[in-house]
């Protein structure tokens, strides 16, 4: 409320289309709709999401009628760079995002064919019973339908992602004004990073607002831990973008 006058979820793979809110107090369908059973394995990847969030773009303008025209859009990293990079005069003219809230991705396990199989194999789970996916030091952690919990070495988990995705150079979405994902360090935290004046304001908001609660464990400054973890997980990333082109 203030900051945007429509928030946009992209297309995971089980609405069909984006999930498009532009009643503040209806804001709770995005968390919704991003917590529905196998968000984590249906994720449209890579370059093509970016061409189909920008034909959502497009619908939703046509369709709106210049009603919103100022737009925040909650996505993964494909998502928000989509949107940071579109011409939105050309594709959406006279709307503009407002808003990019980045939620981590550590990528799409591809669904089927050998790359499933041995997914299986390894994990005793299939790509479809995918709940969570983490990353610490040098591990991805896969939490499946039965709660359990498996550890694969990082570069054993990069085979099975979808090709896209490793293209992507960054999993904490920097082009965002506001980063969040699930804390490698804590159990049960995210970590938020502020990347923008927007992202600021935003930040402090929701804590004004009680929408927020903030930890800051005495460790978490740019020289501790978690900073470091997310660090070198992004330069594995990098390397392996550079590797994959």
């Amino acid at each position: 409320d203030g900051f945007a006058d429509a928030a946009i979820l992209p297309d995971y793979g089980r609405q069909g289309a984006a999930l498009i809110v532009t009643d503040p107090e209806e804001v709770g369908e995005l968390r919704r709709a991003w917590a529905t059973r196998g968000r984590s394995f249906f994720v449209n990847a890579g370059l093509e999401a970016n061409f189909d969030f920008l034909l959502e773009l497009e619908r939703f303008a046509r369709q709106d009628g210049g009603n919103h025209p100022r737009i925040a859009v909650a996505g993964k990293p494909c998502h928000v760079y989509a949107a940071r990079r579109a011409n939105m005069e050309r594709i959406a003219p006279g709307y503009e995002v407002r808003l990019a809230l980045g939620l981590f991705c550590y990528g799409n396990v591809q669904p089927l064919g050998s790359t499933a199989m041995r997914f299986r194999e390894l994990t005793g789970l299939s790509p479809t019973e995918i709940r969570g996916i983490t990353a610490t030091a040098g591990l991805v952690r896969v939490v499946g339908s039965d709660r359990r919990t498996i550890e694969l070495p990082l570069d054993k988990f990069a085979s099975f992602l979808h090709r896209s995705c490793l293209k992507c150079v960054d999993f904490t979405v920097p082009w965002a004004d506001l980063s969040l994902g699930e804390s490698p360090q804590v159990e049960g935290f995210d970590v938020a990073i502020v990347r923008t004046e927007a992202g600021e304001k935003l930040f402090h908001r929701a804590l004004d607002t009680g929408r927020l609660r903030v930890w800051s464990p005495p460790w978490m400054t740019p020289e501790g831990d978690i900073p470091k973890i997310l660090a070198d997980l992004t330069a594995v990333k990098r390397a392996v973008a550079t590797l994959d082109r």
